[in-house]
């Protein structure tokens, strides 16, 4: 495979992953947010993540099949002999605006996980404390004021 077309199948996959994680941004920041969608997420996030991983593990057999190195500028160089900086360079773009959105989306999702765990302390600490005892008086309420006094 081709430089060329290792870089376009990666941008191609990229372009879906970051429409994925829109997405799953916009379930995050739903009031009521759809679990199953959201799992449905997570699992097509995960198969594009190691599709993207093989590619780019292509990638650099390719270039070191070239007798070139693995670092940015052996990339360009190669990206540059091959015709295709431009899609590289796009590759880059994505990438990174791919790894920003990724890393918001678990921001949003640890924020998220903190109030459920504070919503859940509260409802358990909540069923321990008596409100009302049986003869409808406050539970909290141990001294007792009387008007008459």
């Amino acid at each position: 495979m081709t430089l060329k077309t290792l870089f376009e199948r990666q941008l191609s996959l990229l372009e879906q992953l970051l429409a994925l994680l829109d997405r799953e941004q916009q379930q995050l920041s739903a009031r009521a947010p759809d679990g199953a969608e959201l799992a449905s997420i997570a699992s097509r996030k995960q198969q594009l993540f190691e599709r993207i991983e093989s590619l780019e593990t292509s990638r650099l057999r390719v270039q070191r099949s070239l007798g070139l190195g693995d670092d940015l500028h052996s990339t360009a160089s190669s990206a540059t002999a091959s015709g295709c900086l431009d899609t590289w360079k796009q590759v880059q773009e994505i990438a990174q605006r791919v790894y920003r959105l990724n890393r918001l989306n678990g921001d949003l999702i640890r924020t998220r996980m903190s109030a459920n765990q504070k919503i859940l302390t509260f409802l358990q600490d909540s069923r321990e404390v008596t409100l009302y005892r049986r003869d409808g008086q406050s539970g909290k309420a141990r001294g007792t004021l009387h008007s008459s006094a």
